[in-house]
Parts: C-alpha cells; structure tokens; sequence
C-alpha cells in the first residue's frame, strides 16, 4: 500500500533555532512523538519525545539545532509499507517524515503500521527490540515542567 494515507493536513513544523522547551510543549499539547525541523522549506532534521528524555541529550535550554537527528531518513507517497518497514529495521526508527517535491507532508510511524497490519506482528516487534537497548531515561514531565 502506498504511503499516502499517511499524508496529513495539519503538521508540527519547527525551525531549527526553536527553543528545546518548545518543542517539548508541541509535542505533548498536539500529542505526538515527534516534531520534524525544517530550514528554508527543506527538512533538516527530526526531534523525537525520545531525544528529549534520552538523558545525554536533554537540555532544558538550547535550540532544536543542538539535538535533532540529522540527517534525516525520509521517504515519498509513492514509496510503500514494505518500505517504510524495511527503512525502520535498517536505520533503527519508529517515525519516518514523508516528502513530496522537498516539501514536509506527512508522517508514517511504527504505530501507523501496525494498526493497518501492515506486516506480521513479528517482523513489526524487531524494530521495537532493536531500540530496547537504548532505554529511556528521564521523565517527560521533566522537560516540560
């Protein structure tokens, strides 16, 4: 199935000079897990609610800058399940941005995926494994108080 039903109207955007701590409201006020960071109309980066708490990048001050994941995996509408899937496994992601004509239109997440049974609970449950080693520290209620 084609990535675009996961195409969405309304996205979470943020430049790259945006404070950390704004980005951390954004995240928890449009409940999401992720904001994509984008510099003159082109995505530069990703700031997950996992790097916010990920002790060794949780600054309270600071801009996105400082710790977003760049360079940034990303795919297009054309692109399939299948290989979001196998972008998942390879890079060790749960939320790849989607991007038509360089422009930021959607998001496909683990969760998407696996709530349109889009492959077999196992091969789904090995992107998840492959993260546990990585832990979360830190509480996201810290970051935002």
């Amino acid at each position: 199935m084609s990535l675009k039903w996961y195409q969405r109207p309304r996205l979470v955007v943020l430049a790259p000079g945006t404070p950390v701590l704004d980005a951390a409201r954004a995240i928890e006020n449009n409940s999401i897990g992720a904001v994509v960071v984008q510099d003159n109309g082109q995505v530069v980066g990703i700031v997950t609610d996992r790097d916010l708490t990920n002790s060794r990048r949780r600054p309270r001050s600071g801009q996105l800058r400082e710790v977003m994941t760049t360079p940034v995996i990303t795919l297009s509408l054309r692109d399939g399940q299948d290989d979001a899937i196998r972008m998942m496994q390879e890079r060790n992601v749960r939320r790849i941005p989607l991007v038509e004509r360089g422009r930021f239109v959607g998001m496909v997440t683990l969760d998407d995926l696996l709530l349109d049974e889009a492959a077999p609970l196992d091969q789904l449950a090995a992107i998840v494994q492959a993260q546990i080693g990585r832990g979360r520290t830190g509480s996201f209620a810290e970051i935002t108080a």
